[in-house]
């Protein structure tokens, strides 16, 4: 079970509704804020903030960077029906974006929050490594770790893994192939 706190930026219950329930039905504790001044007041407390970019009260795209400017380093989905608004918000500094109406499955939701959330921790250790003085960090070890998690998390299935790791899987195949990790769940000693 999944656990953080997830701040919903969207007034549109259409759109709450369906990211509410399955972010809470996973043990996500979710807040939600109808508007852009809400949301400044509320991004102190989350760990990842969703935010819609056709907010009533404000320009969206506005929105992400002023609360990147409140929360560095924080990760932002944006929400949106336009592509090229999801664009824009990615280079201002969102972590991903998801399409309304298309992408508010179950597992789509489940899948971008898991990733902008471990995209959050390695960016941390990354950090706290850097300020610990550590020379290098062996990046190959941490990929071959996190795809062995991700197959322990899936019982080797791996598809699932492959989700998990927002990889296609014939490069989870390749990946494992590189960093010698069986095919099949190895016996336990």
């Amino acid at each position: 079970m999944a656990h953080g706190r997830i701040l919903v930026v969207e007034a549109d219950q259409s759109i709450t509704a369906p990211l509410r329930t399955a972010l809470e039905e996973e043990g996500y504790a979710v807040q939600v804020a109808g508007s852009a001044t809400r949301a400044v007041a509320d991004v102190g407390a989350c760990d990842l903030a969703l935010v819609s970019l056709t907010l009533p009260d404000t320009d969206g795209v506005e929105l992400v960077t002023a609360l990147l400017g409140r929360r560095p380093g924080l990760p932002i989905v944006a929400i949106t029906p336009q592509p090229a608004q999801g664009f824009t918000a990615r280079a201002v500094g969102a972590y991903t974006f998801l399409e309304v109406p298309h992408d508010l499955t179950r597992e789509k939701i489940l899948t971008v929050a898991a990733n902008a959330l471990e995209h959050k921790a390695l960016l941390e250790q990354l950090t706290a490594a850097r300020q610990a003085g550590s020379a290098t960090l062996n990046l190959e070890e941490r990929e071959r770790q996190a795809i062995l998690s991700a197959l322990e998390a899936t019982q080797w299935n791996k598809q699932g893994a492959a989700r998990l790791l927002g990889l296609h899987r014939p490069t989870l195949y390749s990946k494992m192939r590189k960093h010698g990790i069986p095919q099949k769940r190895p016996a336990s000693t």
